[in-house]
């Protein structure tokens, strides 16, 4: 029981360790993205403002430099990433 409680206790505080990506531009947070194109997109997106857009989905039409545009398909697999 006692290594139970070790373990558990040892992989909560090393999941805690994982550092979430930190981005000052959008052209950075763009970069990373598309560097994981093909690979799902699991956790929540790491730069605001942003909007994770599936095949089909309506959105607005004004452009903003600092936004994040994730393009997803419907297994959440990330098929682009950009400003705008």
């Amino acid at each position: 029981m006692k290594v139970l409680a070790f373990t558990i206790l040892s992989v909560s505080v090393l999941s805690g360790c994982a550092s979430k990506p930190s981005f000052n531009r959008c052209t950075e947070a763009a970069s990373f993205y598309t560097a994981q194109i093909d690979q799902k997109l699991v956790e929540p997106v790491a730069y605001e403002p942003n909007r994770v857009l599936l095949p089909n989905s309506m959105m607005t039409r004004d452009y903003r430099l600092d936004r994040l545009n994730i393009y997803i398909d419907e297994n959440h697999v990330i098929m682009s990433a950009q400003c705008g």
